[in-house]
């Protein structure tokens, strides 16, 4: 409990402490150069894109970004730009020296597979063959791999920090941290309590902001199935989650973010911004400048 405490302490004095350096004015050290790339995994095609920096020495440190609920590789519209909020953070990383490579996960954007068929077990399966591939990468350095999730690909980066023993460092925004909470959050008790009920239902829904998808029972059921503060008691690498305080979707926050570093032991920061669950994309770039100059610091920090 009372380390509990201190962490909130913290994450408040931290959230006040922003560098006057922005993100969005930093000049790139290196230029960069996008490539598509795709591999398999049990039996479907996921595709991505790889981001590196041209000119520095190889073999370079990486990121892997996954995409949040509903979303894609290139991850929300930030307002004001052309740019999506992982094309932005890839183009930001890479400008400072990191590979970053970012996924679709199975069902959603250009990877194979039904949307409806999307649960945390399969993205955590997706996960970890991003891992596995990017193994296979001779440019890449091995012993300097980071992982960065957004909302549920948060979920996705806790589990595979605590599963493949390569990652050195973890980044996790507005992460997922009780999956069945967040369920009767977004979808509301009743169609939780209807997915439970039938595995293969096929279930119509409309998400508080307008969304309308289609999901399996086994989406609710699998909800049960993961527990990303259990898997982060596997990771002893750096940690660091980044929340909005104005947060609906996970909560409450700060709470919910600093469970993560109650859980997790090693080297770790818990970073309040005063944003909604997207970092106030929608509205303005405040934020997220904040959020993207907090990552690439820490990414310095542990993989450099």
């Amino acid at each position: 409990m009372q380390r509990y405490f201190i962490i909130v302490l913290a994450c408040f004095w931290v959230s006040m402490a922003f560098a006057t350096e922005s993100a969005f004015s930093l000049t790139p050290k290196y230029p960069i150069k996008e490539s598509l790339v795709s591999f398999t995994n049990e039996g479907q095609v996921i595709k991505g894109i790889l981001t590196v920096p041209e000119g520095k020495a190889k073999p370079w440190p990486a990121v892997v970004l996954f995409h949040g609920f509903t979303d894609n590789k290139h991850e929300l519209p930030v307002i004001g730009t052309k740019e999506g909020l992982y094309d932005m953070a890839a183009r930001i990383f890479a400008g400072q020296g990191f590979a970053v490579l970012r996924i679709d996960f199975r069902g959603s954007g250009e990877s194979e597979g039904r949307w409806e068929d999307t649960c945390n077990s399969g993205q955590v399966s997706d996960g970890l063959a991003t891992m596995q591939y990017l193994s296979t990468i001779a440019d890449i350095d091995q012993e300097r791999i980071a992982v960065l999730g957004f909302s549920q690909g948060g979920l996705v980066a806790a589990c595979a920090a605590g599963r493949y023993p390569k990652i050195k460092s973890a980044i996790l925004w507005s992460p997922v941290t009780y999956p069945p909470l967040s369920g009767v959050t977004v979808f509301g008790k009743e169609i939780v309590e209807k997915g439970l009920q039938d595995r293969n239902a096929v279930l119509s829904i409309t998400l508080p902001w307008g969304a309308q998808l289609q999901l399996k029972g086994m989406y609710f059921q699998d909800l049960f199935s993961i527990d990303p503060l259990a898997e982060i008691t596997q990771y002893h690498g750096a940690l660091l989650v980044i929340v909005g305080l104005k947060d609906t979707i996970v909560t409450p926050q700060p709470m919910a973010g600093a469970a993560y570093l109650i859980y997790h032991s090693g080297q770790e920061s818990l970073i309040t911004l005063d944003a909604d669950h997207a970092f106030n994309c929608f509205i303005n770039t405040e934020s997220v400048d904040k959020l993207l100059y907090w990552s690439l610091n820490w990414l310095e920090k542990t993989l450099e």
